[in-house]
């Protein structure tokens, strides 16, 4: 049993009993790939707002990905003619409701307790994300952010992360994009579910990006909406125009952290041709709550991603601190509060 294995029996309160049981169960499955290894943990959050800074700069080449042929849609989503352009530097501001997601625990300010986490968080995935080439990561600076199951906090664990990128770095830019075309959780949360968005941009050959990014009063953050899909179910996460738009973003500038905030993969299956589509994956895991074998199921979706990554989620500062092997593992214990989000 590997030390990753290890770290979900002691984090998912699993004893070697039931792992054993659970191996047997799970014989012959897909075998998951290799979880990153990170480390530390946090509590809490706190207050801020500031103006927008200067928008995407002239994208540079990037390393091209060999595409595999899009899986066969159910419904024809033709790919878009218009090509991604860099965002405006001005335009209206979206002012995010600070003292909802201060109260709920979203980072807000430096000396907000989760702040320090998640920076932690942050450094193999802007390692990886802007200088992965030459560790052979292509498209590093795409990173999608799930989860196995609802509820398990993949846009809490998104959104702070990119809260906390923008925080600390002045010159950071981030682009955060509501993949969820059903429910539209992160769109609710920052107040633009009402909003054109991803769908429009997919769905129309003449959309432009730049009419849909969202500049908020976090300087460096940007939204794109999920809008108002004309379809129905997530067939717009495998279409060929969502493969188009991922390689163009790949591209778009060579500063630009591109945070998908995606459908948990054990709920929806286009999650995962969505995650073969970015360089980096971070996987949110509830503590204590999702089973060993389930989190092994989600896992072998993703065998073919070049970066894995998991969060421990809604742990105590003492559940990780007693247990190396857990944080070791898993990295960051992130208390996520009841906001009805996923």
């Amino acid at each position: 049993m590997s030390i990753i294995e290890k770290a979900l029996d002691k984090a998912l309160g699993r004893t070697d009993d039931d792992a054993v049981a659970e191996d047997d169960q799970h014989a012959g499955a897909p075998q998951a790939p290799e979880v990153e290894v990170q480390d530390t943990v946090a509590h809490d959050a706190v207050p801020s707002v500031s103006e927008d800074e200067a928008g995407l700069a002239t994208p540079s080449p990037q390393p091209e990905v060999v595409e595999e042929s899009p899986p066969a849609e159910e419904h024809s989503t033709a790919a878009r003619e218009t090509p991604i352009e860099e965002s405006p530097t001005e335009g209206p501001i979206h002012a995010l409701d600070w003292e909802v997601l201060n109260s709920h625990g979203y980072v807000s300010a430096m000396d907000s307790p989760l702040f320090g986490t998640f920076e932690r968080v942050s450094r193999p995935v802007l390692a990886n994300a802007f200088s992965g080439s030459r560790a052979g990561i292509q498209r590093g600076n795409l990173l999608l952010v799930t989860s196995s199951r609802a509820g398990e906090g993949k846009t809490f664990t998104a959104l702070n992360l990119a809260l906390s990128l923008t925080l600390a770095d002045p010159a950071a830019k981030v682009l955060l994009v509501d993949t969820d075309t059903e429910k539209s959780s992160l769109s609710r949360l920052v107040g633009l579910a009402d909003q054109s968005g991803l769908s429009e941009l997919l769905e129309s050959k003449n959309q432009r990006l730049q009419d849909l990014i969202r500049n908020t009063d976090r300087p460096g953050l940007r939204i794109l909406p999920a809008g108002q899909s004309k379809q129905k179910g997530y067939g717009l996460l495998s279409s060929s125009a969502i493969m188009k738009f991922a390689k163009e973003l790949a591209k778009l500038h060579p500063g630009l952290l591109v945070i998908f905030d995606a459908p948990p993969l054990l709920d929806v299956a286009e999650t995962a041709s969505l995650a073969m589509q970015v360089g980096q994956v971070l996987v949110v895991v509830e503590v204590e709550m999702t089973p060993q074998i389930v989190v092994r199921e989600a896992l072998a979706k993703l065998e073919f991603c070049n970066v894995v990554g998991c969060v421990l989620n809604k742990a105590t500062q003492a559940q990780s601190a007693e247990d190396e092997d857990v944080s070791l593992a898993f990295g960051y214990g992130l208390y996520q509060p009841e906001l009805g989000e996923d």
